[in-house]
């Protein structure tokens, strides 16, 4: 009993599926996938279709694909760009560790001692590229 949502087959809990599905494939043989759904599903979810651009010429697609590849050399620059701070980032929290193992081991063990109140703090607000909803919260300093 399979019910179609989308283009993702679904089958219920009690029906059988109606594709045979190959289970252990020969060993060594590394052809594509063994379900036949999980093409179906791969197609679905990750390959768009590709705009139709009527009405350009030749030299407007040119340009049009130029700006394309722009962009994507420009997306992979700022990743590399982030990574590189990441790592950077991470390189000195590891030099400051080594170098407070190497100051005062009784400071590096104050540091690192677990708190023995696991709660999440709940006024943390996790990093992102978007502002928060509430700029500034004015009545902060009012109970004082």
């Amino acid at each position: 009993m399979l019910r179609q949502i989308g283009r993702v087959f679904t089958r219920s809990y009690a029906a059988k599926a109606s594709v045979q599905v190959t289970r252990s494939p020969k060993p060594g043989a590394n052809v594509g996938h063994v379900d036949p759904r999980h093409e179906i599903m791969r197609k679905f979810l990750f390959e768009k279709e590709q705009k139709k651009l009527e009405g350009m010429t030749d030299a407007d697609l040119e340009r049009h694909e130029t700006i394309e590849t722009a962009y994507k050399m420009f997306r992979s620059e700022k990743s590399r760009e982030m990574r590189e701070a990441r790592l950077a980032k991470f390189k000195a929290m590891e030099d400051a560790f080594k170098e407070l193992e190497l100051t005062d081991m009784r400071l590096l063990e104050d540091a690192t001692r677990k708190s023995p109140n696991p709660l999440f703090p709940l006024q943390m607000r996790v990093p992102t590229d978007t502002p928060p909803k509430v700029i500034w919260n004015y009545t902060a300093l009012s109970k004082q």
